[in-house]
């Protein structure tokens, strides 16, 4: 009985180090995920967000367009998105959707220009955004739109079919179709004046 008491102080003593060990180390766990949540926290409040952000850029073109006129900002490139301005929209399940619209965007210098048109050539076919890119086309043609903000210009890539699963040309068709069938339905809303 006598080696056992030092024994059981022993193991007494090893757990008790080890349950304080336990605690003290998750208890500034505690504190450095709350310090870290607070910090995050006051990042976004001062972080406007996207959307504020898009309106400043684009707030002189907004601001002039028609009544019955529509736009939406899309991710064109990796470093912004662009205002999409369509005259013509059409309403799908309660949301303004469109086939064809203007492209504004920030060039190199950050001054705001006309990029170009996208445009399906069917209804059936909304302008839908993926990875940087707005995708449009037809029932035979598809292509993908991006901003290249060095070289300030839209840059398209088109491909079409001609049902040839053999062929290059109908390979990159097949690729835009695919992208175009995972991206999501851009989005308008319309100008009320």
């Amino acid at each position: 009985m006598k080696k056992q008491i030092p024994f059981l102080v022993a193991l007494a003593l090893i757990i008790s180090v080890v349950m304080t060990t336990v605690m003290m180390y998750g208890c500034n766990k505690k504190e450095e995920a709350e310090t870290i949540t607070e910090t995050v926290s006051q990042q976004v409040e001062s972080t406007p967000a996207a959307i504020e952000k898009d309106m400043a850029i684009y707030t002189d073109i907004i601001a002039n367009l028609p009544a019955g006129s529509a736009y939406a900002f899309a991710d064109m490139a990796e470093d912004q998105d662009a205002l999409l301005v369509a005259e013509q929209t059409i309403s799908f399940e309660g949301k303004l959707e469109a086939s064809k619209a203007k492209v504004y965007a920030q060039d190199k210098d950050g001054n705001v220009k006309e990029m170009g048109t996208v445009e399906s050539s069917t209804t059936s076919m909304p302008l839908m955004a993926f990875e940087h890119a707005v995708y449009f086309g037809s029932h035979s043609t598809m292509s993908k739109a991006s901003i290249n903000t060095k070289e300030s210009k839209m840059e398209v890539e088109t491909a079409k079919t001609n049902n040839d699963e053999t062929d290059v040309a109908n390979k990159a068709y097949n690729v835009l179709f695919e992208e175009y069938g995972r991206g999501t339905i851009i989005e308008f809303t319309e100008l009320q004046k």
